[in-house]
């Protein structure tokens, strides 16, 4: 081997080294990498401080927020400026979630994701979103709305004739 080569060698594995440096050091992946690639697209960022909090905290993100295949809908938290957006994603692009709008801007910082437990819940117990109208009588939720969960506060979020409805509980 000559010194050129030996050279080469050895700058070859100082790029390799640098590069497995960098992707180690890189932003830790809070949510999956498919979810955190469409917070890009999203012009947001993960909430890096998420679990910065005591207590049990459920993940900034939920699969399955729509009936059918798990893998086929998801919801996740990611920042944009000083608020944080919930994203919804659905792969089957359905009816349902093209109707409502594909993120909320919210102020609050944001819970833990999960399916609410409850079903049927009367939608006048919910608040539209855009309106702050409370939701229509004599109906109820169609499917399990999204649980945001910290601390002893919840907040539901669902779909309904196009618009987003909420409901917070203490």
């Amino acid at each position: 081997m000559t010194i050129k080569s030996i050279f080469f060698a050895t700058l070859l594995a100082l790029v390799q080294c640098l590069v497995a440096y960098g992707e180690a050091v890189a932003e830790p992946l809070l949510i999956p990498k498919e979810l955190a690639d469409l917070a890009i697209k999203n012009e947001c960022s993960q909430v890096l401080d998420f679990y910065a909090r005591p207590g049990m905290i459920l993940p900034p993100y939920l699969y399955g927020y729509l009936p059918g295949k798990m893998e086929d809908s998801a919801a996740f938290w990611c920042k944009k400026g000083k608020k944080y957006l919930l994203v919804f994603v659905d792969k089957a692009d359905s009816i349902r979630s093209r109707s409502c709008a594909g993120s909320i801007a919210w102020r609050n910082y944001p819970g833990g994701l999960s399916l609410s437990a409850e079903n049927n819940i009367p939608l006048d117990q919910f608040h539209n979103l855009t309106s702050n109208l409370r939701g229509p009588k004599d109906q109820v939720t169609a499917y399990p709305p999204v649980r945001s969960y910290y601390d002893g506060v919840e907040t539901l979020f669902y779909c309904h004739n196009g618009e987003w409805f909420v409901r917070v509980r203490h």
